[in-house]
């Protein structure tokens, strides 16, 4: 949990840095207040800190399958889009994919079309996670799952579906690393960090006229981070004391938006229609601690960090390791997740964390299923 609280800490800390004002220290100061259970917890849970699972090698056969999932995803943003799948495979027809896609999405006339399938993107998201997690799998799996995300957000222009991959790599680093391991598994992955970053400058570039500059692109970049920490901070200040609860329609926006016709609850494109301006670029992302507050007041975040705290705490006391790794890992992607959006905001990233920590639950309480079966070969 101690990871999870340094992710949320290390985020606002970088918007600080980005845009040094009075919002932004605001910022600090209420995630670091809200989240400070997390440290706790983790402060006297050591054992389970320092727990890590022995996870099986993810075999070449299985990572072809999942490789080939994401191929067939890149088919439908091609088709999505108007054009033949072979189009991915040529410059042009990537370019002009990509520019049919941000017509689709950003311009007039058009209806908002998904890209992509997103319970494929999902299967891809948990191949990240899957193939990232504690053992002796070769790094060229890595790389071979990461492709076709990389070429998801170049034909789509999306930033999305490559910080999400990070997000899942870095999420099972995390979780089945010890600190100074992940340290070193992060410092040696370090060029291939690079190139997928120069990947998404690449698709920002594409969204726009050709003769963007680059410098600004990577501006643009930064603002779609960090600039989230200043809009909070904003909001936050001009909203605390006038705020509707909705009990839970922001923060699980998705799965209620997916049964509207039960729930009464739609997804808006953006979610949030008011936009603030950075440094002369407008955004309408309030990291996921807005989703929070709107359902569930200002000490909602506190509260229900404390709540977990708590329960993550009495697991590791009786050693229900099973239980308290995949909560660990829970908030693991939380935090990643929360310089936009709560988990379940979008249904495909929920459906890929479910997936991520039903694996992590089976692997903990495989070995506790082995010794009841020894067990119960001595007794008979």
């Amino acid at each position: 949990m101690k990871s999870a609280f340094y992710i949320f800490i290390g985020y606002s800390i970088l918007g600080l840095f980005y845009v040094p004002s009075m919002y932004t220290l605001i910022t600090l100061i209420f995630i670091s207040f809200s989240c400070y259970p997390l440290f706790i917890a983790g402060k006297f849970s050591e054992i389970s800190e320092r727990m890590q699972l022995e996870y099986k090698t993810l075999s070449w056969f299985s990572t072809g399958i999942f490789f080939i999932i994401g191929i067939i995803n890149l088919y439908f943003v091609a088709a999505n889009a108007g054009h033949s799948f072979t189009d991915i495979f040529s410059i042009s027809g990537i370019k002009e994919i990509s520019m049919r896609n941000s017509e689709i999405r950003y311009f007039p006339g058009y209806e908002n079309n998904n890209s992509g399938n997103p319970w494929l993107f999902s299967i891809s998201l948990y191949s990240i996670f899957r193939v990232a997690l504690k053992s002796d799998t070769k790094k060229i799996k890595v790389v071979l799952l990461f492709i076709p995300i990389i070429m998801y957000t170049l034909l789509t222009t999306e930033k999305w579906p490559t910080f999400l991959s990070l997000v899942f790599y870095f999420s099972a680093v995390s979780s089945s690393y010890l600190p100074r391991e992940t340290c070193k598994i992060l410092l040696s992955n370090l060029k291939y960090l690079i190139i997928i970053i120069i990947f998404m400058i690449v698709s920002l570039s594409l969204r726009y006229a050709e003769n963007q500059n680059i410098l600004h692109t990577i501006n643009l970049l930064l603002h779609y981070i960090l600039s989230p920490y200043y809009g909070f901070g904003v909001w936050l200040t001009e909203h605390f004391d006038k705020i509707d609860l909705t009990y839970g329609k922001m923060t699980f926006i998705g799965p209620l938006s997916y049964f509207s016709s039960i729930t009464d609850v739609e997804r808006p494109p953006g979610v949030f229609d008011i936009s603030y301006y950075v440094y002369g670029n407008a955004s309408n992302i309030y990291t996921a601690f807005r989703y929070l507050i709107e359902d569930y007041s200002v000490f909602g975040p506190v509260i229900i960090n404390t709540i977990f705290s708590l329960i993550y705490y009495k697991l590791t006391k009786n050693k229900l390791f099973y239980l308290s790794l995949p909560l660990k890992t829970l908030f693991i992607f939380c935090a990643l997740l929360s310089l936009s959006v709560t988990p379940a905001v979008h249904n495909s990233v929920l459906l890929a964390i479910l997936l991520c920590l039903t694996y992590i639950f089976y692997t903990a309480i495989l070995p506790n299923r082995e010794k009841k079966n020894e067990c119960c070969t001595i007794y008979r």
